[in-house]
């Protein structure tokens, strides 16, 4: 059934291409929109709604890949929708509720490690947003697919794709927090690259949303708020090889209220704390309760996260808690890898 719906969603991507690739034909041969088909108002309200309950059964679902199904479901009557004629106005209206079913369908294959349909599905919501002249949903699209390549490790490939977000999201409304979300993750790939002051630069940008007022994001393709400061520098600073410093920031993301995976990522960069001070107790322990998480979670992104501490396990002595920890990764992989 899973793979059922990855292809029924592959398949409404193209779909969005063609009617765009319609449209534009049809604009340019002179269509009068004003005979396009009329939909009534609640069809729209509806679909909003849709939008906004799947963002929240996605959140507080054990495991993601369970809410797949109803967004199919949502996305094939947008697509359907936008395969009919309509006045502009709807069209575009159509095109955001769109780019925003395609990030949520996005996230749900991210989570459960399938990058190229994820991939897919984030390059639709993007020039769904982008039909729809909507900077904010093309840019954070933009954002979650340069994820994929930050969490492979390929931050040269991340960081041009997150620096157009960038640009982009800086067309957009500036009362959200789009382009402060923009900046932290791309100040992930920055340090990636070993870049500090742009790094810097970038999370200074990041923690401008402090200084936003009134409803700044919407709790569903838009979520960043602030409160992810303190774990994101933490992880910038660990990729730079600054413990000292990433430690003070991820003691202050540690005390709050974190989501299973938030505290998953927390714990891991921990772990990377103690290896790059060569404290095999202090990795063990992180690293343990990271694994403790992880395993009643069944999150692929948590898996993936404590597969990123392996090379980090060199850097300390081969102790018996290091080599434990170092077994339950490996077995926690092949058990994500088989569900699969």
């Amino acid at each position: 059934m899973d793979d059922v719906n990855r292809r029924e969603l592959l398949r409404l991507g193209t779909l969005v291409g063609a009617a765009a690739i319609r449209q534009d034909a049809a604009t340019a041969l002179g269509a009068d929109p004003r005979n396009a088909l009329q939909r009534p108002t609640g069809d729209m309200n509806e679909w909003q709604s849709t939008g906004t309950e799947l963002w929240t059964m996605y959140a507080s679902a054990p495991s993601k890949a369970t809410v797949l199904p109803a967004v199919r479901a949502h996305v094939a009557e947008l697509v359907d929708r936008l395969r009919a004629p309509m006045p502009p106005a709807r069209r575009t209206r159509t095109y955001e509720l769109t780019s925003n079913a395609f990030q949520l369908a996005g996230e749900i294959l991210f989570d459960t490690n399938d990058y190229a349909d994820a991939a897919n599905c984030y390059a639709v919501a993007s020039n769904a947003g982008r039909e729809a002249g909507h900077y904010d949903l093309w840019a954070c699209s933009m954002v979650r697919h340069a994820f994929i390549s930050l969490y492979e490790r390929q931050f040269a490939q991340a960081e041009p794709l997150l620096a157009l977000a960038s640009q982009i999201a800086a067309r957009g409304d500036s009362s959200l927090s789009t382009r402060q979300w923009a900046g932290s993750v791309h100040a992930q790939a920055l340090a990636g690259l070993g870049d500090a002051t742009g790094c810097l630069r970038a999370l200074d940008l990041a923690e401008s949303v402090t200084d936003l007022r009134g409803d700044i994001h919407n709790g569903g393709w838009l979520r960043f708020d602030g409160s992810r400061l303190a774990e994101e520098r933490g992880a910038c600073l660990v990729e730079l090889g600054k413990p000292i410093e990433a430690e003070k920031a991820l003691t202050i993301a540690l005390r709050q209220g974190l989501s299973d995976r938030r505290r998953v990522g927390v714990l891991v960069d921990m772990a990377k704390v103690g290896a790059q001070l060569h404290d095999p107790e202090r990795v063990a322990s992180y690293a343990s309760a990271a694994l403790d998480v992880a395993q009643r979670s069944q999150s692929g992104v948590n898996v993936q996260r404590l597969h990123s501490l392996k090379p980090y396990l060199k850097q300390v002595p081969s102790t018996a808690e290091v080599k434990t920890v170092r077994f339950r990764i490996d077995e926690l992989k092949r058990k994500e890898a088989h569900e699969r």
